[in-house]
């Protein structure tokens, strides 16, 4: 079984040959990834910034509002940065 992965070598040696042209946010197996990682940094900003509303209930879980606040908005922080992290070590320079 032969694999023909890239075009300039055989099998998984044509990867790197292959990386410089394929590696952008253009790419077509690329661009559902770059998208989907803003898509995720933009689910997590819109939590950051909702949760400075007033009208949200930050009750129950067993933990006063204010934990509760700090609890979610840590995590979508955590998930932006995660994202950004997959950004950078797949595109150095991204929009």
């Amino acid at each position: 079984m032969t694999c023909n992965y890239g075009s300039s070598g055989t099998g998984a040696w044509g990867i790197p040959y292959d990386w410089g042209s394929s590696n952008n946010s253009v790419h077509a197996q690329h661009l559902r990834t770059f998208e989907w990682l803003y898509r995720t940094i933009n689910a997590a900003n819109t939590i950051i910034n909702r949760a400075e509303n007033e009208d949200v209930d930050w009750s129950g879980g067993g933990s006063t509002p204010e934990e509760n606040k700090n609890r979610i908005s840590g995590e979508a922080r955590a998930i932006r940065a995660w994202a950004y992290r997959h950004l950078t070590y797949g595109w150095v320079m991204f929009p």
